[in-house]
């Protein structure tokens, strides 16, 4: 799959950002004791969602730096984009969530139970991918 990745940053987001949704998608349509007992849907889930969100930030950057904004913190850089109309402010405690989401992933220790995960995607994975598009449409605009 490395491979197939380019080295175009936007188009290299895209594609992580296509593949994730697509793995979440095949997690998501098994029942919630399927994913919790098993350790490859378990780690297919918090890899793809982390995955995801990385994208999704990767397309935000993108965004702040053909900007020329310089933003101190994911979540400044969320406001930035919200404020200046290039994200709808529907979005924003959904951005702001998976910036949390993002540390939460990264840092293992940081206690995101994968059934809290299971929900919150099951809940906004259709938000999460409209959140993901306005972006893509932005960066393309």
């Amino acid at each position: 799959m490395l491979e197939s990745l380019s080295s175009d940053p936007l188009k290299r987001a895209c594609k992580i950002i296509d593949c994730a949704l697509e793995t979440l998608k095949k997690v998501l349509g098994k029942s919630d004791s399927e994913v919790l007992s098993s350790e490859l849907e378990t780690y297919a889930l918090k890899g793809s969602a982390l995955s995801l969100v990385q994208g999704f930030l990767d397309l935000a950057n993108y965004l702040s730096a053909i900007k020329e904004y310089h933003p101190l913190n994911y979540s400044d850089m969320i406001l930035y984009l919200i404020q200046n109309d290039i994200v709808d402010k529907e979005y924003e405690k959904l951005a702001i969530k998976l910036v949390d989401l993002r540390n939460k992933l990264l840092f293992v220790n940081s206690g995101e139970s994968v059934g809290d995960l299971l929900n919150f995607l099951r809940e906004n994975l259709k938000r999460i991918e409209e959140l993901c598009n306005s972006l893509i449409r932005a960066c393309l605009s």
